[in-house]
């Protein structure tokens, strides 16, 4: 891709990979990607969406709308594997991304008492579920987290019937510190939230 297509300032995040996973900053493309990977709806329903009064499919404004989220976060990275993609305007895209992860309330000018995030990631190919990506991901992020950028902690809050992410995060290290109750209704049924929190200390390698 030529630099011209990449995303310009502030996305100011390192490329991390282990021969894997990648974690990149976001191109332009992936708009197009995000649009092939459409909406899975067990995926989705575990973020705490339950898709009523949408409309069928996943649209280019959908995609469109996902890439002004993952903006808004300047610390926000692509989660890809080495392999072609799929098919763009200049052929396949130069590799298959399958996700996003990010760091939320992180900034340049982390004052010394402010040196926390919340996370937030997720995997959008049912496919390569149950392949211990989403571990490889966080484990590519959280030294970089904890080593260059400084940070102290790193929180979540993830819905309660998610058992395989909760125990993902267990698996890292992070520590449930709280039950928000009945926070999303999904199907016409209330669902609790747990907040979890990881120190840098704690952190599982």
């Amino acid at each position: 891709m030529a630099d011209a297509d990449a995303i310009p300032a502030p996305m100011i995040v390192p490329t991390l990979g282990d021969g894997v996973v990648i974690l990149r900053p976001l191109r332009l493309d992936d708009v197009v990607a995000r649009l092939a990977l459409g909406r899975d709806l067990e995926i989705h329903r575990l973020m705490g969406w339950d898709g009523s009064g949408a409309p069928a499919g996943y649209t280019q404004a959908d995609a469109d709308l996902w890439m002004a989220d993952q903006l808004k976060f300047p610390y926000s990275w692509a989660i890809a594997l080495p392999e072609p993609g799929v098919k763009g305007p200049d052929g396949s895209l130069p590799d298959r991304m399958i996700g996003s992860v990010r760091l939320g309330g992180v900034n340049d000018a982390l004052a010394p008492g402010l040196r926390t995030a919340s996370l937030g990631i997720g995997l959008l190919d049912p496919g390569v579920l149950d392949r211990g990506l989403g571990m490889r991901a966080m484990r590519l992020l959280f030294p970089y987290a904890f080593g260059p950028l400084g940070l102290h902690r790193i929180g979540l809050r993830v819905l309660a019937i998610n058992t395989r992410a909760v125990h993902c995060y267990e698996k890292l290290g992070f520590q449930i510190e709280g039950r928000e109750r009945q926070t999303y209704s999904l199907l016409g049924q209330w669902h609790d939230s747990l907040v979890m929190g990881l120190l840098a200390q704690e952190y599982r390698v």
